[in-house]
């Protein structure tokens, strides 16, 4: 089963300037959690940073311990959370969600019976969370696990008036990634650097926004993935 939690983690410009990855470490293994795989962070690239984490305790529980970590730089709280049931070799999609329902179109008609007549064409977005895992186990009892990964909101709904109808334009932010990693069961994947505000100093993304100048609050989204239980072998 991989296990999902998505954190926001709320920093502002003073706390940002404080933040480093070695001090993230530190406190992870202050927590009981060894890191197994942390390659360089490049704020700059606009790519999420990914770390794989494990304890010697089979009981532990990475989202917690990575949110606990992280409110030493910030108010963490929990974005949104779900769990799949995941078969080696198969994909395991994932969905939370929300629907968004809008005006996209009006059209008038103009019969010579019925006059004129006016309708209204509904549009519909989804925005939220959605990711799909393959996991592959190898010989050695190691997991492959390759996801995909969006995270999306809705940032306005602007009513636009032409012609005396009017129509709602929804504007959408979205983040997505493609990425594989190996882990083994108990282990976690933590993924960094999806940074959900701008300041006015620069659109640029980055880890928690360290290479942009400015005193504004930025969110930066957290995801957790932890494989738990095992992945289900159809083969065995």
């Amino acid at each position: 089963m991989v296990d999902v939690k998505v954190y926001s983690v709320s920093v502002d410009g003073q706390s940002t300037l404080g933040f480093s990855t070695n001090l993230l470490y530190q406190r992870l293994n202050g927590l009981g959690a060894s890191i197994v795989s942390a390659p360089t962070l490049a704020p700059s690239s606009g790519t999420p940073g990914v770390i794989t984490l494990s304890s010697k305790d089979p009981s532990w529980n990475s989202s917690t311990v990575v949110a606990e970590a992280l409110s030493q730089f910030g108010k963490v709280a929990l974005h949104t959370q779900g769990q799949v049931i995941a078969i080696n070799g198969q994909p395991a999609p994932m969905q939370v969600a929300n629907e968004i329902n809008y005006i996209a179109s009006v059209s008038t008609t103009v019969s010579p019976n019925a006059g004129a007549t006016t309708a209204a064409t509904p549009g519909t977005k989804i925005v939220g969370f959605t990711a799909n895992f393959l996991p592959l186990i190898l010989g050695d009892n190691r997991i492959l696990l390759q996801y995909q990964m969006q995270i999306s909101q809705l940032v306005a709904l602007t009513s636009i008036q032409s012609g005396g109808q009017i129509i709602q334009t929804p504007q959408i932010a979205s983040q997505s990634l493609q990425q594989q990693a190996f882990v083994r069961d108990g282990q976690a994947i933590v993924l960094f650097g999806f940074d959900q505000s701008r300041d006015q100093s620069s659109n640029s993304q980055s880890l928690l926004g360290v290479s942009r100048a400015g005193d504004s609050t930025r969110q930066m989204m957290v995801i957790v993935m932890q494989i738990s239980g095992g992945i289900k072998d159809t083969q065995n």
